[in-house]
């Protein structure tokens, strides 16, 4: 059997085609053999090396989809058999055929094996178990396992390098900057501070020199003024 990839499988109606004669149904993978007739054990077997079995129809809705994908000009072996009890059906999973469930009989039962004859509509019809026929095989459905890829956690590396280092001609020019500022403004500060301090006694310096200057100035006045009555007074004689 070769087994289905994504690469070759078609949808066609309710099932897929997986290659010539392989067909996605369901849950199940049916693939059919129309190279050479096998009786029915045989063909069971066939279908058991690959892990599948002949095929059960227990619903019409199984019929309509294995008439679909058959040769019509062919039987086929079901997966439908009384050989563990004479006139007790049961399917190949072991399950029994009741009046309740699926029934698709073309003639009352008297074989112990069952085929899908041609001709009937696919109905079915018990034949001896040697009969040569064609098969169909059901496996299950192939699953496609997804293994997790795990990603390893990210390491990231820090490498860290000490450097000693004189200090950098920014740094410098920063300092140097901000050094005079700060001394122009303590100056500055000084300065008015100096300046308040010694208002006063500069407004009293200056209070002192002029009086001192007016003082000499009258006293300038009163000198020329009695050298001048001392002029006027020996004229008059």
């Amino acid at each position: 059997m070769t087994h289905p990839t994504s690469a070759n499988i078609v949808i066609y109606h309710d099932f897929f085609v997986v290659d010539a004669e392989q067909y996605l149904y369901q849950n199940g993978l049916y693939e059919v053999f129309t190279d050479s007739g096998y009786n029915y054990e045989d063909a069971r077997a066939l279908c058991q090396a690959d892990g599948g079995d002949l095929p059960m129809l227990k619903t019409q809705e199984d019929k309509d989809f294995l008439i679909t994908i058959v040769d019509m000009t062919k039987d086929y072996w079901l997966g439908l058999n009384d050989l563990s009890s004479d006139g007790v059906y049961r399917w190949v999973d072991g399950t029994y055929l009741t009046s309740a469930g699926f029934i698709d009989w073309s003639t009352d039962p008297v074989n112990p094996c069952v085929l899908l004859k041609m001709g009937t509509g696919y109905q079915w019809i018990t034949v001896p178990c040697d009969v040569m026929t064609y098969h169909i095989c059901r496996y299950p459905a192939p699953t496609t396992t997804t293994t997790p890829t795990t990603t390893p956690p990210l390491t990231t590396t820090v490498e860290v390098t000490t450097v000693t280092t004189a200090p950098t001609t920014s740094v410098s020019t920063q300092a140097v900057t901000s050094v005079p500022t700060d001394k122009n403004e303590e100056d500055e500060s000084s300065s008015n501070d100096s300046f308040k301090r010694n208002l006063p006694f500069s407004l009293m310096t200056t209070v002192l020199l002029v009086s001192v200057v007016v003082v000499v100035i009258l006293d300038i006045l009163v000198l020329l003024k009695q050298k001048k009555f001392s002029k006027i007074k020996p004229g008059n004689k």
